[in-house]
């Protein structure tokens, strides 16, 4: 059995199960583990060596890829948890070992920048945080709204070059466990993308166009849209608030989750400049994604 999980420097943990009670931990960045590997540790850069060898057959992840969340230990490479693979999110959430500087963070000081942090709380901004570490995320809006939006869950790199080029599927795999926590379950993924015909994405049935081949000239533009539009009508559908919004742009772009209320209470708060500030998606009938249900 195995799992990945991403952090954010595009760098990939693989956890497969190599006794009963043991997960072995290998940083790498393959697309696909399989039964065997074998690394050698040389120095270098953390956290991935440069010599690593899979072979045999490629094992299915019992999971859907994700990314690290706050408060989750980055194990060493080739660190061994004690445990199975189907206990991972507990397993990460055990503390290793301890770090010198673990003293708990001064209150806030009743700043613009504290109100706005306390405000949030009560519209769920916090919602996709473990709870034990919501105080110390308040601190993190000090460090600027983007970093802040990542800390809490709510930032994924929505570069329009990779989106175009077949980047939706790992995107939609990194939003899973937020959307789950609206009451959205996404399924299996399956797309096809050529670089000249155009990419069609599948979600339970349902095939999206993000863009054909008389689009090519606008991809980067229609897949970044269109993506969020199929987002945020995902989320309609369960009856959730939150949307995707659009920080940046470009191979710079980033989907922020905001509801309508958490947006407007950032954006007036005046504590961040106005290229800070997620905007909502515009959901024009050109940019919405094609839709069709597969015959019979």
């Amino acid at each position: 059995m195995a799992a990945r999980i991403d952090d954010d420097d595009a760098n990939s943990a693989w956890f497969l199960q190599v006794e009963a009670d043991q997960v072995l931990c290998v940083w790498d960045w393959t697309e696909r583990a399989t039964e065997r590997v074998e690394v050698d540790l040389i120095a270098g850069s953390s956290p991935t060596p440069l010599a690593i060898r899979w072979s045999g057959n490629e094992l299915v992840p019992i999971t859907p890829k994700r990314k690290f969340r706050r408060g989750e230990r980055k194990p060493e490479q080739c660190e061994v948890l004690r445990g199975r693979v189907e206990q991972l999110d507990q397993l990460l959430r055990e503390p290793g070992e301890k770090k010198l500087d673990a003293r708990p963070k001064a209150r806030l000081e009743w700043t613009p920048l504290a109100k706005l942090a306390e405000d949030l709380e009560a519209l769920g901004f916090y919602k996709y945080v473990f709870a034990e570490h919501v105080e110390d995320v308040k601190h993190e809006a000090d460090r600027g709204a983007y970093t802040w939006f990542v800390e809490v869950g709510r930032a994924f790199d929505a570069d329009a070059e990779r989106l175009a080029e077949g980047g939706v599927s790992d995107l939609l795999d990194y939003l899973r466990p937020a959307l789950k926590a609206e009451g959205c379950e996404l399924g299996a993924i399956a797309q096809t993308y050529d670089a000249i015909r155009g990419y069609t994405l599948t979600i339970g049935g349902e095939r999206h166009t993000l863009w054909n081949q008389s689009e090519a000239r606008k991809s980067w533009e229609l897949t970044t849209s269109r993506t969020a539009t199929l987002i945020n009508h995902k989320l309609e559908q369960v009856g959730s608030d939150e949307r995707v919004h659009s920080l940046h742009g470009g191979e710079d772009a980033v989907f922020v989750l905001l509801t309508a209320a958490m947006r407007d209470r950032i954006a007036t708060s005046g504590v961040f400049r106005a290229e800070e500030i997620p905007e909502p998606v515009a959901t024009a009938a050109a940019a919405a994604p094609a839709r069709e249900l597969p015959a019979g």
